[in-house]
């Protein structure tokens, strides 16, 4: 069983800096609970910020770069070279800076980026430790960009080497020519489409789309195509992936920690909790041990139970914590009264 010191805290005052690791352990270790280890997260990262783009240009020396200009809270903007181009003017961004620590031990020091300095990296969930698990809203998807096409079969290609704007692909999907995008929301982006003849506009969640790229473009459905959407696949166009930096979504500003905003500023104690004692398996159940254990006021927030009925109001202000009560007992007992006032209400409401 895991726990997080931070989440114990709001049951118990158990502060780092009166109960270290090693003196939590020990104390929780006699009484009982033993402690199999400790680890502190915030060891595994530092020196990463939240970082907003205020430019991007192309790198002069690469076809496949970008050169960012990015505010991390400080006087000037820091510049940094990236080779993701999921990004856009005004994205929220983790940020590693100069002597920085990533997890894995990863050190991340200024350098030149084919002949451009750049002070630092913006990062990716995996860089970060994490997956679209822990950000389900971070999930990337690419638009398919022509220019990128590279055929299996160099004898029949589904897509000419010379296309241009406004040749069509198949049906009513044609190449058309992204003249500007602009972000109007999380994942969502505004563009200017050139189809040869007239300029169109459209809406994508594609992260991937910068001026200037040459897309598959279905004037039917005014909509910029996936390689889902041309049954392609990820050899023919092999730039086109799901991976790249994490676009934030969070409440935060230029220059908050990561670490911080991750949760990662939190230290996570394992115990080994024995068949006897199943009251020890949740949240509660340790923090009544810490609360005994080092003689400190257990604080409980008030329960409550929301009723899957449409008819009804929560009832979780007519549920009460009685200290008494084990937490499997009060979890019962809770459940048990919503069960006698919603067949209540439905009575009532049926009357």
């Amino acid at each position: 069983m895991k726990m997080s010191r931070k989440w114990l805290n709001e049951f118990v005052d158990l502060s780092l800096e009166e109960y270290d690791d090693h003196t939590f352990g020990e104390a929780m270790t006699v009484s009982g609970s033993k402690v199999e280890v400790t680890d502190d997260l915030s060891k595994t990262m530092h020196g990463v910020k939240v970082g907003r783009i205020v430019s991007i240009e192309k790198h002069p020396n690469s076809d496949h770069m970008l050169v960012t200009q990015i505010d991390v809270g400080e006087s000037e903007p820091v510049q940094i070279c990236t080779g993701a181009w999921n990004i856009h003017e005004g994205d929220i961004v983790p940020v590693a800076l100069h002597n920085s620590l990533l997890p894995g031990g990863v050190k991340i020091t200024k350098g030149k980026l084919r002949g451009v300095p750049s002070n630092g990296m913006l990062c990716s969930l995996k860089e970060l430790g994490m997956t679209t698990h822990d950000f389900p809203y971070a999930v990337i998807t690419p638009a398919a960009i022509l220019g990128d096409y590279h055929p299996i079969d160099p004898e029949k290609p589904s897509v000419a080497a010379d296309i241009k704007a406004g040749d069509r692909i198949f049906g009513k999907v044609i190449a058309a020519q992204v003249e500007h995008v602009e972000t109007v929301g999380y994942s969502r982006y505004a563009l200017s489409l050139s189809t040869g003849s007239e300029t169109v506009s459209a809406e994508t969640g594609c992260m991937n789309l910068h001026a200037g790229d040459l897309v598959a473009y279905d004037t039917a459905k005014n909509h910029v195509c996936t390689l889902d959407d041309l049954r392609a696949k990820q050899e023919e166009f092999p730039h086109c992936i799901t991976d790249g930096i994490l676009i934030l979504n969070e409440d935060c500003k230029p220059g908050d920690d990561i670490p911080t905003l991750l949760g990662l500023d939190d230290h996570v104690v394992e115990f080994e909790i024995t068949p006897n004692r199943p009251d020890c398996l949740c949240m509660i159940g340790l923090a009544r041990e810490a609360a005994v254990t080092f003689g400190k006021k257990l604080t409980i927030r008030r329960l409550g139970a929301i009723i899957s009925n449409p008819r009804m109001p929560v009832l979780g202000a007519d549920l009460e914590y009685d200290e008494h009560l084990s937490p499997s007992q009060y979890v019962e007992s809770d459940i048990r009264k919503a069960q006698r006032l919603s067949l209540y209400r439905e009575c009532e409401l049926e009357e």
